[in-house]
Parts: C-alpha cells; structure tokens; sequence
C-alpha cells in the first residue's frame, strides 16, 4: 500500500496498536485517521534552521496539531521578514460606496459582440473555451469610435485573456501566434 504494511487490514491494525499506545481514552471500534491541514507554511533554507527556543518558542514533545502565532513572530524578525496577518476575516456590516464615472458610449457593441462571438463559433480562439458567461468580443485595434466595431477587428477570447490581450501582456502576431 505504500505506508509500510500489505493490506488495509494490516493499517487498521497497526493504527489502532498506535492509538492504544498513546490513548487517555477508550478508543472507538472504528477509529478515524485525521489528516493536518497547514495554511501558509514557511519553508527555511538549510542556514535559517533556528531551534524555538532561539526565537522564545516552546513546543510539547508531543505531536503539535494547530499552533497559533498573533504578535511579531521572532523567528520572523530573526529571519527579516514581514509578519503575515492571520487573524480570521469576518464579514464586514453595510454597503460600500459608489462613485460616478464617464465612459465611452459604445453604440452597437451588443451587435459587435455577438457577430464576433457568432463568427469564433463561441469558442475562444486562444483556449478553446466554450461558456458562454465567460466569452468577450476583444477590439485588435482598441476602439475608437463605432467604426471599430467591424467584425474584423474582433477576437472571441476567454475574459481572463481578453484583459491579458488589452493590456498588452499577450499579443498576436501577423502569424497567428501567440505572445
């Protein structure tokens, strides 16, 4: 199996001689295997190995579960990095504020959508993506006025490329390749 023993009988067996070692109380007939979750774990280079006690630390011989660190971690400082925030977020009461802006009045770019959409067959011409909440009519030429919105002009990209595409971190060459 891959964990020392030769069947899921022999796991059993030897997980329950493990808790029955080391067990306070009666163990249940079917005892669970837990599994330990680690959230944001810091991995150290060979030479920024530190002993806890170095760093005001403490830990049980035993097995550590769930170790909290709120103030300035002083492994943290020793090492020169930033205190990472892990207090838990909770919901924030009210509504955000707005503000007004001005955009472009884009008559036809529900059409423009469409048709470009219609020509890619509503696939992505980059991912091959097929939802159609996720697909976008992308301008070649950034537009300018509803003259722009001429099929030719337009690629269906996936929305995540398309905001790639405008923003200039991925191009397409006059040979249809990818940048």
């Amino acid at each position: 199996m891959g964990n020392g023993v030769d069947s899921r009988e022999g796991l059993t067996t030897k997980v329950q001689d493990f808790a029955t070692k080391r067990s306070i109380k009666a163990l249940p007939s079917n005892p669970q295997i837990g599994c330990i979750l680690l959230r944001e774990p810091v991995f150290l280079a060979d030479n920024e190995f530190l002993s806890p006690d170095e760093v005001g630390h403490t830990f049980p011989r035993e097995v550590v579960k769930l170790k909290y660190f709120t103030d300035q971690d002083k492994l943290q400082l020793a090492l020169g990095r930033p205190m990472l925030v892990t207090t838990p977020f909770t919901l924030v009461a009210g509504t955000g504020t707005r503000k007004h802006v001005s955009r472009k009045d884009r008559k036809g770019q529900s059409a423009f959508r469409q048709t470009v959409l219609k020509n890619y067959e509503h696939r992505c011409c980059i991912t091959g993506a097929t939802i159609a909440e996720l697909l976008e009519a992308a301008h070649i030429q950034p537009y300018v006025d509803q003259r722009s919105d001429h099929p030719q002009n337009g690629l269906c990209l996936r929305a995540d490329i398309h905001r790639l595409f405008d923003s200039g971190l991925i191009t397409i060459d006059t040979s249809f390749r990818l940048h």
